[in-house]
């Protein structure tokens, strides 16, 4: 698969990386592409691109106070609409949902699977099919998010995949994957 999109839908982060590295490239949140499923869930964050030890890393933010939201703390939280308002404002990067226990929503992220050409690693294709669920481009557009419904008590990690039940966040794009809504 190519050209999963093109250079108009992405943005680069305003912070300056460091020396030696590329800027961020950002896929936009297509909030019409989100699922109603997860749109209803009180679970919502916001993130912007923070760079520590030269890295650059997606820390959720409470859209309300804008400081760090916490994965265990539901006050932390907000509906879809508020932090999306925030995203709309240009006062984040984007938007994740909180993986809770109980919620009924597990998340799959599927690190670095995507090359700089659009392809995707066949592993990789092989779990979006099999599970056959909503599936986004992640917002480097270098990996994929698949979200089910399911019930998963911990975080389990194996490689580059790793499934979120509880105490962990997705950043959500609304980029859907080929026709996997």
């Amino acid at each position: 698969m190519t050209g999963l999109y093109s250079t108009a839908a992405v943005r680069r982060v305003s912070q300056e990386p460091p020396q030696g590295q590329e800027s961020k490239v950002l896929i936009p949140v297509k909030a019409t592409g989100i699922p109603d499923a997860l749109k209803r869930l009180n679970q919502w964050v916001v993130w912007s691109y923070r760079l520590t030890d030269g890295k650059f890393k997606k820390p959720p933010l409470n859209p309300r106070t804008m400081r760090d939201a916490s994965t265990n703390d539901p006050s932390t939280w907000a509906d879809f609409a508020a932090a999306l308002a925030v995203y709309e404002d240009g006062k984040a990067d984007g938007i994740g949902v909180v993986m809770r226990a109980g919620s009924g929503v597990v998340g799959i992220d599927l690190d670095r699977c995507i090359d700089e050409n659009g392809n995707v690693e066949p592993n990789a294709l092989r779990i979006v099919e099999r599970i056959n669920s909503y599936t986004e481009l992640s917002p480097s557009g270098t990996g994929l998010h698949v979200f089910a419904l399911a019930d998963l008590p911990v975080a389990r990690r194996s490689g580059p995949v790793e499934l979120y039940g509880t105490s962990q966040y997705l950043t959500v794009t609304g980029c859907v994957f080929e026709d996997h809504h």
